[in-house]
């Protein structure tokens, strides 16, 4: 069997496509080669790995589309991995840039009075929202995580926390 064909047959079973009054998951094996015959002798030929019409070769066939369309979402899926990559090894450069006992803090996602923002941001992430004040003494954030726990910093160290 060809390989365009496999190709289609499993975007079909995807699709849930039915062929006449059986949907493809319903037919038996005799059933689906004769349909995969019926294809074949209707002149489809391989065109990039699918199956397309001989007669339409100016306009990609549904599935040649559709097999685009996986193409890029699977180029957009390993772009998005690529950089989640990228930003744990930036994570964990920086990581290895702090002092022993902050770097075990870090590893088990805890905090103590004393840190500095950028060690917070490794300990627990992004906090959902920053309050910030500034006057003559500095500036002071408080950083809100959920809906119950508060960080205060005071020119960007950790001076104390409500949960």
């Amino acid at each position: 069997m060809k390989k365009g064909l496999l190709v289609m047959l499993a975007l079909l079973l995807l699709e849930g496509i039915c062929y006449g009054e059986k949907p493809w998951l319903e037919m038996t094996y005799e059933e689906r080669i004769t349909l995969i015959k019926q294809e074949e002798l209707a002149g489809h030929v391989v065109c990039e790995d699918l199956v397309m019409p001989t007669t339409s070769f100016g306009q990609y066939s549904y599935e040649c589309r559709r097999r685009k369309e996986l193409v890029e979402i699977e180029k957009e899926e390993a772009k998005r991995k690529a950089a989640i990559a990228k930003e744990e090894a930036k994570r964990r450069a920086a990581i290895a840039r702090q002092p022993r006992d902050i770097q075990q803090l870090i590893n088990s996602r805890e905090i103590r009075l004393g840190m500095t923002k950028e060690q917070v941001l490794l300990s627990w992430g992004k906090p959902a929202s920053i309050n910030r004040s500034v006057g003559t003494w500095g500036v002071n954030e408080q950083w809100c995580y959920g809906s119950k726990t508060y960080l205060y910093f005071e020119n960007a160290i950790l001076t104390s926390f409500q949960d």
